[in-house]
């Protein structure tokens, strides 16, 4: 992290990495696929203990009040937010979607939602879309941007609804 954050996420290599933990490049590999899972490290216990606080609250609370609480824990949470840029989205897509599953199957299970109801994996998506945008934001070195109030704009979106979003008065 702290050669990311003197040089950024682009500049570093793996054998830089390496070297700064008196390791060899194979050893890196042998504990991260690659230099974005070393950004990661906790992410998915952090998504695992995310969900396990949800699929207990879920049933008694409305989910989206629920999903701003648990998302802002894991903003304050979070080590080197800033270093998760569109750089190394793409790389995300997977674990996001694996994320998006179990999100969608707790509300599923939670709200006793039928397997062709598609309101849970819609507001799972809804819930995750948000915290991606902030993550976007939170990257991007132009943009001096509370995550914060990034993420309860996108959450404020949610909660309105989407029909008076856009379009012109």
């Amino acid at each position: 992290m702290r050669l990311f954050a003197e040089r950024g996420y682009r500049a570093v290599t793996v054998a830089e990495i390496a070297e700064a933990a008196n390791v060899a490049p194979r050893t890196f590999f042998a504990y991260f696929p690659s230099k974005e899972d070393l950004l990661l490290v906790d992410a998915d216990a952090r998504m695992d203990q995310a969900l396990a606080a949800f699929q207990a609250r879920c049933a008694t609370e409305p989910i989206l009040p629920l999903a701003v609480q648990l998302a802002q824990e894991a903003v304050a949470s979070a080590r080197g937010i800033e270093q998760i840029h569109v750089v190394i989205a793409s790389g995300l897509r997977g674990r996001w979607m694996k994320w998006e599953d179990q999100l969608a199957a707790a509300i599923a299970t939670a709200t006793d939602a039928g397997p062709n109801d598609p309101r849970p994996r819609t507001a799972a998506g809804a819930i995750l879309a948000a915290i991606r945008a902030l993550l976007e934001v939170a990257g991007r070195p132009d943009l001096a941007a509370d995550p914060e109030i990034t993420l309860n704009r996108a959450y404020a979106l949610l909660a309105s609804g989407l029909s008076g979003y856009g379009g012109r008065a």
